[in-house]
C-alpha cells in the first residue's frame, strides 16, 4: 500500500510540476509585451535613412541631391549608418530618430534650417557622433530642436566654431 501511496504522490508532484512550469511559461509569454512595448516606442514608424558615402536614392519624407540629404516637413524618420562626404538638412516640422548615425568631416553635417521645429530622438544605447571639417556640428538659424532618449549625441565644431551655431530655441529633455 505505501507503495501504491507513493506512486500516487508522484505522480501528483510531476503533474504538479508540470502544471507550475506550464503556469510560469504562459504568465511570462503573456507578459513579454509589456516589456518590449518601451524598446518599440524608440522607434520610428516612417522611413529609414541609411547614411553613407554612395547613397543615390530617397524615400519617404526625404531627398537626396548633391551631398545632402534632407528631411522634408511631416516627416518622421530613423539615421543609421556614417558617412564622410554627406551631411543633413531638416526643413519644416519632422521627427528624427538617431540610431547608430556618425556624419564626420563635412561643413556643417546637421543643419536646422530657418524655421524648422525638430524632435530628435536618441534611440536606447545608441552613439550619434556630428563633426565638422568646418562650421558646427549641429548648425541652424531661427529652428526650434528638443532631444529626447537615452542615446548618446556628440557634436563638434570645427576649431573656434561652437559646437552648435544657433538662433534657435534649444532644449535637451531626459
Amino acid at each position: 500500500m505505501n507503495l501504491k501511496k507513493f506512486t500516487v504522490q508522484t505522480i501528483n508532484n510531476r503533474s504538479r510540476l508540470c502544471a507550475f512550469r506550464a503556469f510560469t511559461l504562459l504568465t511570462a509569454f503573456a507578459l513579454l509585451p509589456l516589456f518590449t512595448l518601451p524598446a518599440m516606442a524608440q522607434s520610428s514608424s516612417g522611413a529609414n535613412i541609411v547614411v553613407s558615402d554612395n547613397t543615390t536614392a530617397a524615400g519617404t519624407g526625404w531627398t537626396f541631391s548633391s551631398g545632402v540629404f534632407t528631411i522634408n516637413n511631416g516627416a518622421d524618420v530613423t539615421l543609421t549608418g556614417s558617412t564622410s562626404t554627406n551631411r543633413i538638412e531638416v526643413n519644416g516640422t519632422v521627427t528624427v530618430t538617431l540610431n547608430g548615425v556618425s556624419v564626420t568631416d563635412v561643413i556643417n553635417p546637421f543643419v536646422l534650417n530657418t524655421g524648422a521645429i525638430v524632435t530628435l530622438n536618441l534611440a536606447d544605447a545608441s552613439v550619434n557622433t556630428f563633426t565638422a571639417l568646418t562650421g558646427a556640428g549641429i548648425r541652424t538659424t531661427g529652428a526650434t530642436l528638443t532631444i529626447l532618449g537615452t542615446g548618446s549625441l556628440s557634436a563638434q565644431g570645427a576649431p573656434t566654431v561652437p559646437v552648435l551655431a544657433a538662433q534657435a530655441q534649444a532644449q535637451a529633455v531626459r
